[in-house]
């Protein structure tokens, strides 16, 4: 089994305070009614009181996170933790936490991603586990929001979006074959940087914050909604797609979607273009708000806990956030054991995850073709093996039988197909063996060893293939009543010759002879022999000066007749 990350427990822990709508309403111009339609949010959680930071609200969400995973706190090698609003500038919140938890000595790290701070986490995490860096990796996505929001007009298109919270997940070596994260991917684009962010305090700026600054209200969040939603609702589903590809799914495979809790509009917009139903759609931004980091580990927590990601669930993820950054993640929970199938993998056949599923089936391999040349096949029998897991016997018994059709066994032998495959538009007879042809086995080691010699010699010697039915008259040999005509005959007859000597000079000397008389050069005809005679060991071919002759009388009589008709007229 190849080595891969899996999710192994998950936590969260939101404050007991409770900030309704209302309750905004009394502190900026705005309603219950505005807020929820533009945003979907009904109320969100504040710290109770002064001096409560990200790590303490991330303390109670370890615990519980260790509790499912059936781990100690010993057992943590290290925390990511995933956070914009820090509880203080540095150290990191990490720190703050393993010092919390009582792991010293155990490397920390903070990761400034905002919204998807988590599952840039879970990258380094899952890298982590599997090069073998570390064994158990604590990831923590906390936020404390209250502490930081205009609560006036001007920042009221901010404020009533975010709220406080805090999820973690443990993420350890998976157990099970198919467990495990499948696929991460991240991305980030500068362009939109400006559209959401934090102006001040600034290390660019001396001072980082002046009075003009806080006047203004640049040390608040800023936000261009318009286009922000814009870039989420494209880059999201775009994201998405991409990890279910790569993980070798689609998205009917997806048991449970946990998107970034950003605004209930784009959520339901990302899923309809994911064709996700909502009832596999995971919404809390209706009473959390928007916790950036933490929305999607509280998503998966909560998840976990009301029974809709269970055993073997295919869980999605995506995340869009300042930067602009988004990312995506496939994970698959730990599997479900043999024979705990849902209905809809038991009426596709199959179970999930792979051998840890139902027992191992061994797939028969279909005929290439269908219908009525494959009924009249003679069919085997297959049959499949399992051995009950629940009786835990060592006696195996059949699942099922299959008829198969196979190919018809054909005279040289082979079972390859002969039936004719259309390709370039046309159809073409392909064969397991051709009568053109001699082949030592008709199998695909015989095809690919093909060597010349294996061709069928024709009765004249030559071992030049014939040509097609399109172009017939290139042939090996050629039937004309002039020899010169094939090349390959004429040196078929020079390799048969039995010297290179006289023999080979008097062919010669016939030829010349023969050039010269249709020529009616004399001196050459004169120099040449008149009775040259060679013999081929093939066909025994002979030559000789008669052919001379019977070429200038052919001549002669053919001059005669043309030149009679102008000596009537003339004389």
């Amino acid at each position: 089994m190849t080595k891969r990350a899996a999710i192994l427990g998950s936590g969260h822990y939101v404050p007991t305070r409770v900030v309704t709508n209302d309750d905004l309403s009394k502190l900026m111009p705005t309603s219950d009614e505005w807020i929820h339609q533009r945003t979907g949010i009904r109320e969100r959680r504040f710290i109770e009181r002064t001096g409560i930071g990200a790590s303490d609200l991330a303390l109670p969400a370890a615990k519980m996170a260790l509790e499912q995973a059936g781990r100690d706190v010993k057992d943590v090698d290290a925390v990511i933790f995933a956070t914009l609003s820090p509880d203080v500038n540095f150290p990191g919140s990490g720190c703050f936490l393993a010092h919390k938890l009582g792991i010293p000595g155990v490397p920390a790290l903070d990761v400034r991603n905002q919204c998807s701070g988590f599952l840039y986490s879970l990258s380094v995490a899952d890298a982590w586990v599997r090069a073998g860096v570390y064994k158990n990796v604590l990831i923590a996505g906390a936020e404390v929001h209250s502490t930081g929001m205009e609560f006036n007009e001007r920042g009221r298109d901010v404020a009533v979006l975010f709220g406080d919270g805090a999820g973690c997940v443990l993420v350890g070596e998976a157990t099970r074959d198919g467990q495990g994260i499948h696929n991460v991917e991240l991305h980030a684009d500068g362009v939109g940087a400006q559209e959401l962010w934090v102006e001040a305090p600034a290390s660019m700026y001396i001072p980082r914050l002046t009075p003009e600054m806080f006047d203004e209200g640049r040390h608040f969040p800023r936000m261009n909604g318009k286009q922000v939603f814009r870039w989420a609702t494209e880059k999201m589903p775009e994201v998405a797609h991409s990890v279910v590809r790569r993980a070798g799914l689609t998205m009917t495979d997806i048991d449970m979607f946990v998107p970034h809790q950003a605004n209930m509009r784009i959520n339901q917009l990302v899923a309809a273009k994911l064709g996700i139903p909502d009832d596999r759609v995971v919404h809390n931004i209706e009473r959390y708000g928007n916790t950036t980091a933490a929305t999607i580990p509280i998503g998966i927590s909560e998840s976990w806990r009301a029974g809709k990601i269970g055993p073997g669930s295919r869980v999605l993820m995506a995340a869009f956030g300042a930067g602009f950054t988004w990312a995506g993640s496939v994970t698959v929970s730990r599997t479900c054991r043999r024979g705990q199938h849902d209905a809809r993998d038991q009426a596709a056949g199959g179970g999930r995850g792979g051998a840890a599923g139902a027992g191992r089936r061994r797939r028969v391999r279909r005929p290439d073709r269908a219908g009525a040349r494959a009924s009249s096949w003679p069919t085997r029998t297959t049959t499949s093996w399992s051995r009950s897991r629940a009786t835990r016997s060592s006696a195996w018994s059949p699942r099922s039988t299959t008829s198969t059709p196979t190919r018809p066994i054909r005279s040289c032998g082979s079972t390859r197909s002969a039936w004719p495959r259309r390709t370039a538009g046309r159809g073409s007879a392909r064969r397991c063996c051709r009568r053109r042809w001699r082949w030592a086995a008709s199998s695909a080691a015989a095809w690919r060893g093909w060597r010349p010699s294996a061709r069928t010699p024709r009765r004249c010697g030559c071992t030049r293939p014939r040509a097609g039915r399109r172009s017939r008259r290139r042939r090996c040999c050629s039937r004309s009543a002039s020899t010169e005509a094939c090349a390959d005959r004429r040196r078929r007859v020079e390799r048969c010759l039995p010297g290179s000597g006289g023999e080979r000079n008097a062919l010669q000397r016939s030829r010349g002879r023969l050039r010269a008389d249709r020529a009616g050069d004399t001196k050459h005809a004169e120099n040449a022999d008149p009775t040259p005679r060679s013999a081929c060991a093939s066909r025994k071919t002979t030559w000789s000066s008669s052919m001379s002759e019977a070429w200038r009388s052919r001549t002669a009589s053919t001059r005669a007749r043309r030149c009679a008709p102008a000596r009537a007229r003339t004389g």
